[in-house]
Order: structure tokens, then sequence, then C-alpha cells
């Protein structure tokens, strides 16, 4: 697994966003999603967040979906919206830990092929070393 720095993590009490880490290789920002259901209510707080990467300069994070159930329209929307932003900057929006119906919803919009999605952090940071 790649070196994260302890000291960058941050603990959220969002209901969506349980930690945040930093890849130390990489310079990597990991988010790791919290919660059954990624519903509307969370939607302005995942924009927030990601917000403030690009206004840190960070291209390449990884949205980590392992303990997400559910997805709505909604935040593909947005996934796919800042996906776009951190490529325009020269990095990527990766996602990671994906169940199947989340996988079968992306697949359903089209995004199975333009959005990286891999089975853990360990192979999004591989693939962001290339």
């Amino acid at each position: 697994m790649g070196s994260f720095s302890s000291g960058d993590d941050v603990q959220f009490s969002s209901v969506i966003i349980s930690k945040r880490s930093i890849c130390k290789t990489t310079g990597t920002i990991v988010i790791r999603l919290n919660g059954m259901k990624f519903n509307f209510s969370e939607s302005d707080y995942l924009k927030n967040v990601l917000d403030k990467e690009l206004e840190h300069n960070h291209c390449n994070v990884i949205l980590d979906f392992e303990s997400i159930d559910m997805i709505f329209s909604v935040q593909i929307g947005i996934i796919w919206s800042y996906c776009r932003k951190f490529r325009n900057l020269g990095g990527d929006l990766t996602l990671c830990n994906l169940n199947s119906s989340i996988a079968a919803v992306l697949e359903r919009f089209g995004l199975s092929t333009v959005l990286k999605v891999y089975n853990s952090v360990d192979e999004c940071i591989e693939f962001i070393k290339k």
C-alpha cells in the first residue's frame, strides 16, 4: 500500500466523508466515503470538499466507496464534473471499491468507460504513478 502521511489524515464529522489522507509518494488525496447511501443531502458537502482540493492545487484525488452501497444520479453528475476539472489540471479523479450496484449505475450512464475505476486504493495509486 502507498505510504500515507498520518499527520495529514483528517477525520470528518460528515455523514458522507469519514477520512482524508495524503499519499506521501504521489501527493494523491484519498477521500474515504462513509455511510450506506450517498444521498442528495451530501451532494453540496462533497462539492465543497472537492472544491477545496482544487483550491489547494491537488490534482489527483481518489474517492473510496468501500462503505457506500448506493449512489444517485446527482452524485454521478458531480463526480463526472469534478473528474473533468481535475483532468484539466493534468490530474484525475479516480474511484475505487465500488460494489456491483454502483458499478452498474455507472455503466447505465455510460461512464464506466470514461471514469477510472479500480478495485482498491493501492490500484489507484499505481495508476497515478504511471
